[in-house]
């Protein structure tokens, strides 16, 4: 393969790269509207915000479903932060953390 073959490879892998990015971008967008409206019905009905069980559960889902190549350890980082991320959100709009 030339240099003029290899950039364009390249460029097309990062433009590749950056509408995942985008798609990544607006799945979180909608999982934080989820949660919002997940903390709503729980301030509602006086519910714990916080269900350690419940996180537990979808972590071990999440590393069962992953198919790669991402590892098992990869997967519970990158949903680890997500988690953090969401209960952040709670914290700053209720007072407590809801990790769902």
């Amino acid at each position: 393969m030339s240099d003029k073959e290899q950039t364009g490879s390249l460029e097309a892998l990062r433009k590749a790269v950056d509408e995942v990015n985008d798609e990544l971008l607006a799945a979180l967008n909608r999982r934080a509207d989820l949660v919002n409206r997940i903390r709503d019905v729980k301030v509602s009905h006086g519910m714990e915000m916080f269900d350690p069980v419940r996180e537990a559960r979808q972590m071990e889902e999440l590393v069962s479903r992953n198919q790669g190549p991402m590892t098992p350890r990869m997967v519970e980082h990158i949903f680890r932060e997500v988690f953090r991320a969401f209960h952040g959100q709670m914290q700053d709009s209720c007072g407590e953390g809801l990790l769902v």
